[in-house]
Order: structure tokens, then C-alpha cells, then sequence
């Protein structure tokens, strides 16, 4: 059900799909009415057999349609015009089947609202919505031609005249209507489960580090905030350690950047072995961890901080040429004893201080600063809104469960952020308003009545001896469905949660939403838009376990009417005169009655169903680009720019043709961020992407490779064309100018290292990556802010 990840073709192979199969299920149905010695009291057995040949014709224009979609996946996969044909064919092909065995009954209910479901779930946005207005206008123009006597109703049903035909109507019905509500319940109970995993995952990915899976910056940020609010309600002590790896940048130039990876990872799982909860730590730059540490005293925070700096001095991995490769860690404390003055920026910069002594006095140590509110940098001023801080790091997380694509303007930009917004109210809240949205409906059916009353003809049109007992009960039952609606308001706003309370109101309702459906027909097409509508609103707002136990009471409230009007125990429409009941004839007003029923809730879910399910699949859209781009720089990450160069390297040796790669490196980077501050350090990052970026074709890629480096992937470029890009970048990058929280401008400058497989294409990544990294090396070690090339050294 990803549907997010098929091509048009598919999309399309998988609306017709159900005609391949429910068709054959259909004609197998009709064969075994035929065999029976009393299929004539049943179906018109010359017209049912005269639909033989249309149900083969009909499977087989599926099969075909299938066919051809698998024949074009490969060859067109974005043909839009396959899509609405196979869209169309499904809609016709479900009128048709409906038209034959009736309209307006419960089959044709349960598939209008099921088709249009599942088709917003598999099909895109236009060709469902073209589809939809298709077959719906198609039936609303069969409904008015059977009722007012252009066309038979049900040509293929002959009208129940006793309850064994009755029985056989109900089971037809049951028939015909099982596969769609099991399918489309499904499909849209699969859509659901996965969009909420998805949405945690994108808030995961928004909040964790993708190298070492500890919180990234956002997060422990986050953390910091949350803490140090809960340290100034409670007066608990606070404190944070700033960690920052020694001499990993020459790790990263002697050993490679694979196996500066291992450190970074190696490190994070040294520091957080040594943690518990409520202590966390995140990594805070490139080769920076922040560690909160809240409820410990001065000397418990001392021996921790003790403890993870000689966990890291344990540690000891090897390179690849198998040389020992030693990971030592300073460690910059802050500590404060909780209370109304716990200011967590402070502590970040008296961590920050305190770090910067330890490198100084010889690094691999523990140094401790106090902290000073109101100090420069940073946020100044503003540690007194902890709570604030966090809820706007955590909203901006949240930004990315948002569709990817801005803010939506006008009504559907406004629909969309109401519909979102009643999504994260709480389960109570949605109760109450579902129950008041209830309530108005009763209202409404209750004015309808009060209408045909009114009507000179009602004698003919209902059925007069129940009427006047229907109006009280449905008094009532609209008070009722008031009554409940105030309660659930009043437990949300208590902040009571009753998972009782909700599972009653939600059975109530069910019950409510099968009676109003049975009084017209208990197996009309009302009772199957309601039978339909109800559970897929539902799974979209509330908990699996309340939907499905108040869809089975409603399921199990239908049959049980059902059979009971079969054997007589009930009327079978008790609001319908006999000779007026959908099955025997359409008559006009009851045609338009249906209607007026049904086309507000069918509206209600097919807006619920075109804002929500849309933004599941913009928001899968917008997975895919989080799964692949650095959150802070918007260019390809590290994994993702590597498998690029993987892809790129397979297809030039493939080919013969040229590759290069160019690694870019900020110049004092780190000293940007010790003395002008992380934010600072992230504005010089996000400029230097955006340069990059600007400076390449659209088939060169632009990835993050480490803290402050990229990579650049550069195919069909020699390694001349390769240098002169270089040097372009690098002149811009020269002429940057960036300011920092304290207004100062200061300029960027950074050094790159080139090469290329212009004369040897066989060569590796491996090689190709060494090489520009001894160019960078050189580059580096020459002055920086300068372009070096190297030839990539061939296979030994």
C-alpha cells in the first residue's frame, strides 16, 4: 500500500485489478443462482443470462487493461491518460453491476463510497475526482431514468414477494457489498497504520543524528529546555557537559573519513552506555556531544562526567591498514543548582568556556565553569522562556511532518489546517463534536419529516401509522446525542480520559447512525454509505480498537435487522409504504430523498478523504526527500551522496566515460563556532551549500560528507572541467560575507580537493575518495583556500 512509490501505470494496473477479480467472483455467483431448480423466483433468468457474456466481456477488458499496464509500466510509467482510462473502466464497470441489481440499494451504497476511498488511496488526486463525478452523475441519471419509467429498476432482481425471496434479496445484497467493505476497510486500515508509522519516523528522523543515531542537535536542544524549565519549577539541579573529540580532524586526514565515522559512532556509544534516564546525550556539531544532566549534584555530576571521559580514553579501533586509532575526548561542565535562576543558554555557554580550557590546558580533561545568565551569545536574554525555547524547537521538528510544500493558500489551505487541527485534539474533543455533527443531522431528518408531512400526498409517499411514533423517539434520541456531546466536552476540558465513555458513546452512535439507515431500507443505499462512511472517518481520527468495536455493533445491528425483516419479525422499511420499498420500484421521491440523505455525508468523507489522504501522500513525498537531504544544509546527506557516487561510478565504467569528484572543506571552521557561536557556525554551513549548489549542473550532485565538509559528484567531467568548477566555487565562497549574533561580518573561505577517473575509468570509489582527500590534504597544508588536484593511484 505505498502507494506514495508507484509509477501512473501501476496506479492504474491497480484499479482495475479489483474488476479481475471481483468480476469472476460475480459470474460465479450468477452461475450457481442459474443451477438452482428455483432460480426464476430469484432473477430474470432470460436477462441474467444475457449478462453472461457481458461479465466475461467485462473480466476480460480488465485482464486486458491489466495486461497492457504491465506491457507500459517499463516503456511510459508516466502515462496519466492509462491511469483515467483504467480509472473510468473500474467506475462504469461497478455501475453497471449496480444498475442491474438495483441503485439504490445497500451494494451500490457500499461500493459508491468505497471506490471513491480506495481510489483517493491508490489513484491521484484529478483522475479519482474525474472518475468519481463520473459514476456518480452516471448513477443519479440511472436513478432518475428508473424512476420516472425510462429504464427497469433492477432488471436482473425479481421484487421478493415472500420471506424466502426476501431471504435470498438480503443475501444478494450481503453478496455483492462483502468483498468491497472488506477490501476498502483494509486498504484504508493498512493507509492509516502506515501513515502513522511514517509520521513518527519522519519525527525521529527530524530529531535524530543519522551517524551515530543519538538526538541531533534540534533535539537535545530540545531536551535542554524541557530540563531546565522542570529545574526551575522544582529547584533540581541542572547541568550539561559539552564533549568535543581531540584531534579528530586528523583522524579524519591520516586515516580517512570512513573510519573517522567509526569514531564519531564508537564515541556516541561510549557516552551513552555510561547514561540514564533522564540523562541524555546529542550530538551537537561535527564532532561535538552535548550531555544534559539533570537531578545530580555538583559531585554526582563530576564522577559521571569522570566516568564518560575515561570510557572514551578506553576505546580503541583500527583503521583500515589495521593501525591502532586512539579516541580521547575534553569535556566542558556547567552546573547549576535549580531554582528560578537556571538559564539553560547560560549553562550552554559556561559548558562552551569550560570546554575551550580544556582544550587549552592539553585537552583529554574535565574542566567545569559556573554559569552566568544574561551572558553574550547565542540567544541572549531569553533563558527565562525555557519552556517556550523547547516548544519552538519541538514545533519546528513537527514542521516536517507538514506536506514539504509550503503552506497550501486559500480555502483548501484553510479546510486542510482545520482538518489537521481536529486531528490532534484529543479523543474526547472529537467525540464531542462527532455527536453534535449527529445531533444536527437528526435535526435535519426531523425538518425533512416535518416537510412530508406538510405534503398533500403523504398518504402515498410514507407510511402515516409510524410516522407520528417516530417523531418523539427521534426528540429524544437528537437530545440524547446533545447530551453526550456536552459530557465529552466537559471530560476533555477536565482532562479526563475514559476509554469507557468513548467506547459507549461510539456503540450509541453506531446503533443511532443503523436505525436512521433501517427506517428507509435496512439494506438501502443510505444504510451502506453510513455503513462505509463511518468507520473510514474514523480510522482517520480515532483509535483503532474504538473504530472496530462500534463498526462491528453496527455490522452486527444491520445483519441482525436484516434477517429480522427477512422472517418478519420486523418491518423491512418501516418508514416506506410496502408498495414503495427501492427493491420493487424506484419512485422519485424516495429517489431524492436517498439523496438528500446521503450527499452531505458523502461530501464530509470525500473532503476529509481529498485533505487527508492527499496530505499522506505529499507528506510520503516529503519522507523520501528527509530520508536523503541534511536537514540543516538541504543538499544530498552523507548515505545518500554516497550512493549517489556508488550509481555514478557503476554507470562510467559501464560506460567509459568520465567521473570526477571534488571534497570541500571550510577553512577554521571550528574556530568559527568556539568564538562566534554554534548558530553562526550553521548560518557559514547553509551558505556554503547554497553556493555550491548554485555553481553546478543538474546532473552533478551536492552532498554534506562530514561536519563542515562536502562532496561534490561531477559526472561526465574531466578532471580539468572539474578544477575550473572547483575554482569558481572557491572565489565565490571568498567573496561570502556573513554575519554573527553580535553583528560582526567576517568572510568564508574553504579548500578543495580534485580528482577524476579521466584516465583510468576502472578505478574505485575508494580510490577516487582517497585521492581528493590527499588532494584536500595538500590543499590544507599549502595555506588553504586553494584547489588541488591528484590522480587517483590505480589498483596495486
Amino acid at each position: 500500500m505505498a502507494r506514495w512509490r508507484w509509477n501512473r501505470v501501476e496506479r492504474g494496473c491497480a484499479a482495475v485489478m479489483e474488476v479481475a477479480v471481483i468480476y469472476p467472483f460475480y459470474l460465479a455467483g450468477l452461475f450457481y443462482v442459474l443451477a438452482r431448480e428455483d432460480g426464476h423466483r430469484f432473477i430474470d433468468v432470460a436477462f441474467a443470462r444475457g449478462q453472461i457474456p457481458v461479465l466475461v466481456a467485462v473480466t476480460a477488458g480488465a485482464l486486458g487493461l491489466l495486461a497492457l499496464g504491465l506491457f507500459l509500466r517499463t516503456r511510459r510509467p508516466d502515462s496519466l491518460l492509462f491511469q483515467h482510462i483504467t480509472a473510468n473502466y473500474f467506475g462504469f464497470s461497478l455501475v453497471w453491476a449496480g444498475y442491474v441489481t438495483g441503485t439504490l440499494n445497500f451494494a451500490a451504497g457500499v461500493v459508491l463510497m468505497g471506490a471513491a476511498i480506495t481510489g483517493y488511496i491508490v489513484l491521484e488526486r484529478r483522475v479519482i475526482l474525474a472518475a468519481f463525478v463520473t459514476a456518480f452523475t452516471t448513477v443519479l441519471g440511472l436513478n432518475i431514468a428508473t424512476g420516472v419509467g425510462w429504464l427497469p429498476y433492477a432488471p436482473a432482481i425479481v421484487p421478493p414477494t415472500d420471506s424466502s425471496t426476501l431471504l435470498f434479496w438480503i443475501h444478494a445484497a450481503f453478496f455483492l457489498a462483502g468483498p468491497h467493505v472488506l477490501f476498502c476497510l483494509a486498504a484504508t486500515a493498512v493507509m492509516v497504520v502506515q501513515w502513522r508509522r511514517r509520521e513518527a519516523r519522519v519525527l525521529r528522523l527530524s530529531m535524530t543524528d543519522g551517524l551515530t543515531g543519538l538526538h541531533n542537535r534540534r533535539s537535545i536542544l530540545d531536551i535542554l529546555y524541557r530540563q531546565t524549565a522542570r529545574a526551575g519549577e522544582q529547584g533540581s539541579p541542572l547541568a550539561v557537559a559539552l564533549v568535543d573529540l581531540d584531534h579528530f580532524k586528523a583522524i579524519n586526514d591520516t586515516h580517512g573519513h570512513q573510519v573517522g565515522d567509526r569514531v564519531l559512532v564508537e564515541a556516541a556509544r561510549a557516552l551513552a552506555s555510561k547514561l540514564e534516564q533522564p540523562a541524555a546525550v546529542g550530538r551537537f556539531g561535527g564532532e561535538e556531544f552535548l550531555v544534559v544532566l539533570p537531578g545530580l549534584s555538583r559531585e554526582e555530576t563530576g564522577r559521571l562526567v569522570e566516568d564518560c571521559r575515561h570510557g572514551l580514553a578506553s576505546l580503541e579501533i583500527r583503521s583500515g591498514d589495521g593501525k591502532p586509532v586512539w579516541i580521547r575526548g575534553s569535556f566542558g561542565v556547567a552546573w547549576h543548582g535549580g531554582g528560578a535562576g537556571v538559564d539553560g543558554d547560560a549553562l550552554l555557554r559556561a559548558g562552551d568556556a569550560a570546554l575551550y580550557r580544556a582544550k587549552e590546558l592539553g585537552r583529554d580533561r574535565v574542566e567545569s565553569m559556573a554559569p552566568v545568565a544574561g551572558g553574550p551569545g547565542g540567544e541572549t536574554g531569553r533563558g527565562s522562556e525555557p519552556l517556550e525555547k523547547a516548544r519552538h524547537i519541538r514545533a519546528e521538528a513537527r514542521e516536517h511532518l507538514d506536506t514539504g510544500a509550503g503552506p497550501v493558500p486559500g480555502f483548501r489551505g484553510w479546510l486542510r489546517r482545520g482538518i489537521v487541527g481536529i486531528q490532534q485534539w484529543s479523543q474526547e474533543a472529537m467525540t464531542s463534536l462527532m455527536l453534535g455533527l449527529t445531533a444536527l443531522q437528526l435535526v435535519g431528518f426531523l425538518g425533512w419529516g416535518l416537510y412530508v408531512l406538510g405534503r398533500e400526498d403523504r398518504e402515498r409517499l410514507i407510511n402515516m401509522a409510524f410516522l407520528p411514533d417516530l417523531i418523539p423517539v427521534m426528540l429524544a434520541v437528537t437530545g440524547l446525542m446533545a447530551l453526550l456531546a456536552l459530557v465529552a466536552l466537559m471530560l476533555d476540558r477536565q482532562g479526563i480520559e475514559s476509554g469507557l465513555y468513548l467506547h459507549l458513546t461510539h456503540n450509541i452512535y453506531a446503533l443511532t447512525m443503523v436505525g436512521a439507515g433501517y427506517l428507509v431500507g435496512v439494506l438501502s443505499l443510505p444504510t451502506g454509505i453510513i455503513l462505509l462512511a463511518s468507520p473510514l472517518i474514523g480510522l482517520i481520527f480515532y483509535r483503532p480498537p474504538l473504530v472496530i468495536v462500534s463498526s462491528c455493533t453496527a455490522v452486527a445491528a444491520v445483519i441482525g435487522l436484516a434477517y429480522a425483516s427477512a422472517v418478519g419479525w420486523f418491518p423491512y422499511a418501516p418508514l416506506v409504504p410496502e408498495s414503495l420499498v427501492h427493491f420493487r420500484v424506484a419512485e422519485p421521491f424516495w429517489v431524492l430523498s436517498y439523496y438528500l440523505f446521503i450527499v452531505p455525508m458523502l461530501l464530509v468523507v470525500l473532503i476529509i478523504a481529498d485533505v487527508v489522504l492527499g496530505a499522506w501522500r505529499e507528506r510520503g513525498r516529503h519522507i523520501r526527500d528527509l530520508s536523503i537531504t541534511d536537514a540543516l544544509t538541504r543538499v544530498h546527506n552523507r548515505r545518500n551522496i554516497m550512493n549517489i557516487l556508488e550509481g555514478e561510478a557503476g554507470h562510467q565504467r559501464d560506460g567509459d566515460a568520465m567521473l570526477s569528484l571534488v571534497l570541500v572543506d571550510l577553512d577554521e571552521f571550528k574556530a568559527v563556532n568556539d568564538e562566534r557561536g554554534h548558530p553562526t557556525g550553521d548560518r557559514v554551513l547553509r551558505q556554503a551549500a547554497r553556493v555550491l549548489a548554485a555553481n553546478v549542473r543538474d546532473t552533478d550532485a551536492v552532498g554534506r560528507f562530514g561536519g563542515e565538509e562536502f562532496l561534490l559528484v561531477l559526472p561526465r567531467t574531466s578532471l580539468a572541467g572539474a578544477l575550473a568548477l572547483a575554482e569558481r566555487c572557491r572565489a565565490q565562497l571568498e567573496e561570502t560575507w556573513i554575519r554573527d549574533d553580535l553583528g560582526r561580518e567576517f568572510c568564508v573561505s574553504a579548500s578543495f580537493g580534485v580528482s577524476g577517473n579521466e584516465s583510468d575509468p576502472t578505478l574505485s570509489v575508494t580510490q577516487l575518495l582517497k585521492s581528493a582527500d590527499e588532494a584536500l590534504y595538500r590543499a590544507k597544508e599549502q595555506g588553504r583556500n586553494r584547489v588541488q588536484a591528484m590522480a587517483p593511484a590505480g589498483p596495486a
